[in-house]
């Protein structure tokens, strides 16, 4: 914005609301991406399927790829 521009009440809601959105993206990444698989590892891969009911112990142990768990 150069210097002396008048900005409209429009113009501010329009910056308002895409600065909302990409905080709440970033925001939104940082928990499931960081928190959730980072820091607590959580990575549930198939938890939507019938055929592996997350409510089981065998159905969680098969959907949940955990580092302490992966082969090798």
């Amino acid at each position: 914005m150069a210097h002396g521009q008048i900005t409209t009440a429009e113009q501010v809601t329009t910056r308002s609301s895409v600065l909302g959105l990409l905080i709440g993206f970033g925001l939104g990444g940082f928990v499931d991406g960081i928190l959730l698989d980072q820091i607590l590892q959580w990575h549930h891969m198939l938890s939507s399927t019938r055929a592996y009911p997350p409510t089981t112990l065998g159905g969680l142990q098969l959907t949940t790829a955990c580092s302490t768990s992966a082969p090798g």
